[in-house]
């Protein structure tokens, strides 16, 4: 088991149980119950024990996350903020009821004790939920409700570096060309050929500088590249390259090839055989899922909103265009690809 595995195994355990300790402290003074009021702070304790865990694992969740998405950073840096003041929290009050829970076989728990306690738990399982709510967006921005006052967003530390600030200078700033569109593409490939984790922040990075206007057309430029890009030959050359080609395999696929550039993604639509020069280049992986991700982040950040529906969607279940083929087909149709990749 590794640590993010641990922190998605342990990671939910606080919240649920800081949030079981507080409706118990409740009971427990409305019915004025010993019993009740011990079990809530037993709750507490054990919600901390396994807070350690996700506390400490947070790290190495990040770590593997990062290899997979684009995240944002402000929200991870808040996440962390709001965990850590959770957590010490939890384990402040989990000392002090100890020694309530102890203190309460000989003499019992006062009013005023149990106020306090309530205070507490009220303010912990506020910053547990906080934490969870944190810890669901950075994976799940279209969930972000900016301006939520029971979950404030934090100020962003530091200052933007000019790279991001800047924007990048196209013709005009209240759109982006085809031709442009290409042209960004083609100077990301440039610099990060087959490194794809480097591509992807680059990409990243370069999207941040351009404006919403900017923003909006580079999405609509991609969602069409996408939907011209599924079709029949382009599946088999994923087909044969990797063995074998899912649906979210292909998208991975379309979207990783227009990175490729311009004319690598022109010519594979004519000739998916093409490809072996890219597959090669890239030792046999052109399925990276993360380039189609970093836009629906960036847009909210920008925005404060989701990104609109796409003005190219591929409906769910749709076929694509073109002459479908068997496996039989596949030595006919992509020789090169088949002759080094084949079965």
């Amino acid at each position: 088991m590794n640590g993010a595995q641990l922190h998605l195994l342990t990671v939910h355990i606080p919240v649920v149980g800081t949030l079981a300790a507080l409706v118990l402290m409740v009971l427990g003074i409305l019915r004025n119950s010993e019993t009740l009021i011990r079990t809530a702070i037993g709750f507490v304790i054990v919600g901390t024990a396994f807070a350690a865990p996700a506390y400490f694992s947070g790290p190495h969740a990040l770590e593997v996350t990062e290899r997979f998405a684009s995240l944002d950073e402000h929200l991870v840096e808040q996440h962390a903020i709001i965990a850590k003041a959770a957590f010490f929290a939890s384990i402040l009050l989990s000392a002090i009821g100890l020694k309530i829970w102890l203190d309460s076989f000989h003499g019992g728990t006062g009013k005023g004790t149990r106020v306090g306690l309530l205070c507490a738990l009220l303010v912990i399982a506020w910053l547990m939920a906080w934490t969870g709510h944190l810890g669901g967006i950075i994976r799940h921005p279209e969930v972000r409700q900016p301006g939520w006052f029971f979950f404030p967003e934090l100020p962003r530390s530091g200052s933007p570096s000019v790279a991001q600030d800047q924007p990048i200078e196209l013709e005009s700033t209240t759109t982006m060309t085809e031709a442009e569109f290409w042209a960004f593409i083609d100077a990301l490939h440039q610099e990060a050929p087959y490194d794809w984790e480097e591509k992807e922040a680059l990409l990243t990075a370069r999207l941040k500088r351009l404006t919403t206007e900017q923003l909006r057309a580079y999405v609509s430029h991609w969602d069409a590249a996408m939907k011209e890009a599924y079709n029949w030959g382009l599946w088999a050359a994923a087909y044969v390259i990797h063995g074998g080609c899912s649906d979210d395999a292909c998208s991975d696929f379309r979207s990783t090839i227009i990175t490729l550039g311009k004319d690598v993604f022109r010519r594979a639509l004519e000739e998916p055989d093409s490809l072996l020069a890219a597959a090669r280049a890239s030792g046999g992986d052109l399925e990276h899922e993360n380039f189609g991700y970093p836009i629906q982040t960036i847009w909210y950040q920008k925005t404060g909103e989701s990104l609109p529906p796409s003005e190219f969607p591929v409906p769910l279940g749709s076929e694509p265009t073109g002459e479908a083929w068997g496996e039989e087909d596949l030595p006919r149709l992509l020789p090169a690809l088949w002759q080094e990749y084949g079965e």
